[in-house]
């Protein structure tokens, strides 16, 4: 599994509105972007409070399967659309 975090965005909950009307998700915490398939590609979560070493809260994570390794294309989309509503900065996390 690979992340990527799109760190310091200016409002977390702007980022699950944004992430709500993107991607389903179950329980208001973790949204699902899914291959043709409907095989879940990646999770995102919006993380509020917290800092790391390479993260500012609020942040988005988005962790990718295993199985879509390489599948990049598809959640950096996701992500920059994210970014045009709620700023940050990307960080990739192997």
């Amino acid at each position: 599994m690979k992340s990527y975090i799109l760190s310091g965005i200016t409002s977390a909950a702007n980022a699950k509105a944004k992430l709500q009307h993107l991607l389903p998700c179950a329980d208001g915490k973790v949204w699902v972007l899914r291959d043709e398939s409907e095989d879940p590609m990646a999770y995102f979560a919006v993380i509020e409070t917290g800092e790391e070493e390479d993260r500012r809260a609020p942040f988005v994570v988005a962790d990718i399967s295993g199985r879509h390794y390489n599948c990049d294309e598809r959640v950096l989309a996701v992500l920059t659309s994210l970014r045009e509503k709620v700023g940050g900065e990307f960080v990739y996390s192997p």
